[in-house]
This record gives C-alpha cells, structure tokens and sequence, in this order.
C-alpha cells in the first residue's frame, strides 16, 4: 500500500474488531441511553445502579472483566464492564471509572445505558442480558481514508478477522490480536474480543456476524446502515474528524445517496478549508481538524421558514414552543436523539414537528441545545407578516466552479444595485449566475414575467431536423434536472458526422421538482418563437433556464 491506507474500527457491545491500532482517548467514543424508562432520583434503583457501579470499579481491573446484579427485581440492576484485552490493570481501573462517572452525566435517570472508550466499555440495565448477543446497542467508526486497491484489501480484512473469531473464541478472555503481511512493506493489524458473559459459541457467532457486516459499513466511505456516523484520520494537527447525520426517516439508501452527494458536494465549495458543513433536507455532513465531538455547534447555524402568514401569531407560537418543548424532552430519551410529532390546532389543522441532534452529543446536551433553539424562534419564525423583509436567491450555473461562483455572485450584488439602486424589486443574470431579490415572497412560485432570449444570428440549413433534435435533446435534460438534487443537466446530441449539439437546463433550487419540469418544459415550448433555426438560442428566466448551442459551451 502506498500513503493511502484504510483502517476501520467496528464495535458492537457484546463483541467487537478492530483494525489498526488506536491511541487511547479519554473522550468517550460512544454511547447509549438505550432504556426509554426512567428511574426515580434517590429511589432503589438508583440505590442498586449505584452499589453496583461501585462493583464493577472494584472488580473488574484485575481480570479486565466483571459483571453482577444488585437488588430484586423490578428495582434490580444488571450491569458488566469490559477493558480491551492489552490494557494494564491500572488504565483499565481509570478507563471503568471514568466510563461509570460520564455514563451518569450523559444518561442521568435512564435504567439502561452502555459508554464505550477505546479502552473499555460499561453497560447497565434492569433487565438480564447475561449470555446473550447484543444486537441493539452498535455503532461504527472508520478512517477516513481509502485503500488504492480495495478488493484485495477487503479481502485480506476478512480474512484476518475471521482467524482471529476463532482464535478469540478459543481463549479464555474471548480476546484476541494478529497481523497480516499486505505486500512487502505494509501489514494489516487485527482485533476481536467478546464479553466473557458469552459462551465461546455465542462469542464467534457475534464476531462471525459482524464481519459479514463489514462490507456495508465501512467499504470505502459510506455512511453506516445506522444513519449516523463518525471518524477521525490523521495525527496531530493534520487529523481530521468528520461526521454524517441522516433525518430519522429517512431510508438507508436515501441516506447513503445524500451523504455521497454532500461530500462531493462540500469539497467543491470548499476545496482548501480544514473545516466545513453542508446540510441537505436529508444529512448533514461536517469535518474539521479540531475535535468537536460530543460538543454543542453554537457557531454554524441558519435559519428557513414558510413564508405564509397565520391568522392568530400569538395563539399558533405557543402551540409551536408546546410541540417543540415535547418533541425535545421525547429525544433526549431516545437513543436517536429523535423524535417528532404532531398537535392538533383549531379545526382539521394540525402542525407537524421534527428536532434531532447528532448522536456524539449527550442526551442532557442535546437537550440543552434544542431547548436553546426553540427559544430563538421567535426571533426568527414568529409567523407574521413583514413588510420590510427582502426575499432573495442566487444562483450559479451547475458547472461553475466555486470561486468562479463566489466571484460571479459578487458582482451581480454591486451591479444590481447600481443599476436599481432604490427598488425593492429586481433580478440580475450573468453567464454564471443570476441574482433576484423583491419585497414580495416568491420562492417556490414560477417566475414568468422576467425573462429574456439571447440566440446565436446564424442560420442551420435543416431548420425543421435540427428543431426536432433540439427539442428531443433540451426535453431529456429537463427530465434530468427536474429529478436531481441540484435542478441541473448538461448533455449532447449528435447531428450526423462529427457534428454534435449541446444543451443545458437548471432551475432555481426553491422549485419542487414537478415546478421545475413545468418551467423548463414551458420555456422549450417558447423556442419556435425566439430561436426557428438558429445554431444556438438561450431562454433564461427568473425560475429556469435553457441553452443549446453546436459548440460545447459547459465546463468538463
């Protein structure tokens, strides 16, 4: 392998691999107040959860293993506490401490939790798991980066691991550590290990399946089948920790379609910045050479809101704050950090809500945080009507690079408003970008009223053929940009010979895809009357555009 490599970390609770080494973190990798129950503050529960606690910091160090059950059910608590298998006595002793102090803090009434660290691991519950594989309670990190040549990798991963199942399930810790010669100068490096509450079958079970896993979760990049995930690459101040969130429901492939698209879509805005995030309305995706995880962003935010207006502000922001306030405490008490909702207002109208965090906060700072963003609604979303509040978009052409975007962007907003300097109302194009403001809401709406033609003088010797392709071309791309993400198409025809047509459709992104096929397919319909046999002809509008020239006119 080259200076690429690839190394991937994949835990469950009751077993888990490891490629490569990793330093010890005295952050939390992970965790989960998997219980939606709560114990009541200084009742026997709390008592037991306690004593036991104090059980496991005691007993676990010397083995690097302990378990145990303090009280009589329903007030019974069941916990273990696991260190990896190379950690000495007194790392291990620290880690089940610190595990069992900020497992408390995170999950501070729930009757279940389970806190990973790179050293050990501390799970509790009120219910007796002992023995038995734990499929609920995973998650998955990987690096960032990715190997030249992944199949054979792949492969020689599989491999290892699965000698080293056997081998963990072989020995009394159910741990295990290995290598594998890669090519001449590299090798890969392995671990699994189970809790020694399972039996050796049970162990190689666990272990077996995760590996089958493998392929779907850290395969490359792509986000992992639990619709959230972390990582980190790198060594001091070249590291790089990024994570991905997708919406609660969204599906796995529709996540993973959205995370790929974010990514690609993140390097081209921000090709040289060591830090970066971009939401879409299904994930967001952010990196940065700082450690960020497990702390609340107050510093990357925005705001949307509908621009209709209620007929009772007063009376709807209270429902809104009630729901909101609800779905907030409804989070912080799912492992998700999800929830949403939806409460009943005047006659047949409801109102529908959503509030999420991503998972490497705690639940009481996710709280925290959504408690401070439903405060700042009023400032922002108070549901009524403003006279003085400009509306404004912009857009640059799909092939446009982002400095040519920001440059383009930046003049259109000096020249619009030489050339309008006191309307309230006004659009600007240029060849890659146009800009539009108004005192008036017009997002979502076709615009039909500003709109120009532009077409190249010279004259095609088949008028009537060379209409016909013209339109088969521009009515594919509008089928093509009305279904993508960013409302944009490019393409080619060819014309008999050498000879080719190019083409190019976009719509403004506050379109719904339906809007945007019904603006592009309005403006094709417009080309007989402003380009009959032209060799090129452009409709652009305050909604959509479209072009089609004989010479290539986009950016490869």
């Amino acid at each position: 392998m080259s200076s690429k490599e690839f190394a991937t970390s994949f835990l469950f609770f009751t077993c888990s691999l490891l490629l490569l080494k990793t330093a010890f973190a005295a952050d939390p990798l992970f965790h989960f107040c998997s219980s939606p129950e709560n114990f009541t503050a200084n009742g026997p529960y709390e008592y037991n959860l306690n004593k036991l606690q104090a059980y496991l910091s005691y007993q676990t160090p010397p083995s690097g293993f302990g378990r145990g059950s303090i009280g009589q059910k329903p007030d019974q608590a069941n916990g273990l506490a696991l260190c990896r298998g190379d950690v000495k006595t007194s790392d291990c002793e620290t880690c089940v401490a610190e595990a069992g102090s900020e497992i408390r803090k995170r999950c501070p009434s729930n009757k279940a939790a389970v806190i990973w660290y790179d050293n050990c691991l501390l799970k509790y519950t009120d219910k007796e798991f002992f023995g038995q594989i734990d499929n609920q309670n995973k998650f998955y990190m990987w690096n960032l980066q990715v190997v030249e040549e992944p199949v054979p990798f792949n492969q020689k991963t599989k491999e290892l691991l699965t000698q080293l199942a056997k081998k963990a399930q072989e020995s009394p810790r159910l741990y295990a550590t290995g290598e594998m010669e890669l090519n001449d100068s590299n090798k890969l490096y392995g671990l699994a290990q189970c809790t020694r509450d399972l039996s050796s079958a049970t162990c190689k079970s666990c272990l077996d399946g995760i590996i089958a896993e493998l392929p779907s979760c850290c395969d490359g990049k792509e986000v992992p089948p639990t619709g959230f995930g972390l990582g980190s690459t790198g060594e001091a101040q070249n590291n790089v920790n990024g994570l991905a969130l997708c919406r609660g429901d969204v599906s796995n492939a529709n996540c993973k379609a959205c995370v790929t698209e974010a990514g690609k879509e993140l390097r081209n805005r921000c090709p040289t910045k060591k830090g970066a995030i971009i939401w879409y309305d299904s994930c967001l995706l952010k990196y940065s050479n700082l450690d960020f995880f497990g702390d609340i962003d107050d510093q990357n935010k925005f705001y949307m809101y509908n621009t209709q207006v209620v007929e009772n502000p007063l009376q709807f922001n209270l429902k809104v704050e009630a729901l909101l306030s609800s779905l907030a405490s409804k989070a912080y008490a799912d492992s998700k950090l999800y929830a949403t909702g939806e409460l009943v207002v005047g006659t047949n109208k409801k109102i529908y809500g959503l509030v999420q965090c991503t998972r490497d906060l705690s639940n009481v700072d996710c709280k925290k945080c959504l408690d401070a963003a439903i405060s700042k609604l009023p400032s922002c979303c108070d549901g009524q009507d403003n006279q003085d509040r400009p509306y404004g978009l912009v857009l640059c052409r799909g092939d446009v690079s982002t400095s040519d975007c920001r440059t383009c962007v930046g003049n259109a907003n000096r020249e619009i408003r030489k050339l309008c300097p006191n309307n309230k109302g006004a659009i600007i194009w240029y060849d890659n970008c146009l800009l539009k403001y108004s005192n008036k809401d017009f997002f979502g709406q076709i615009d039909n009223l500003n709109k120009f033609y532009l077409l190249n003088t010279r004259n095609v010797s088949d008028p009537v053929t060379f209409n016909q392709k013209t339109k088969e071309l521009l009515t594919k791309l509008s089928n093509k940009a009305s279904t993508s993400p960013r409302m944009y198409a490019s393409g080619q025809l060819g014309l008999g010979g050498s000879k080719k047509l190019y083409g190019l459709a976009q719509c403004t992104r506050d379109l719904s895809g339906g809007d945007c096929k019904k603006c592009l397919d309005g403006a094709i319909n417009e080309l007989p009357s402003c380009c009959d046999g032209k060799e090129g002809g452009r409709i652009v509008g305050g909604s959509c555009n479209i072009r089609y020239e004989v010479y290539p006119f986009v950016n490869a």
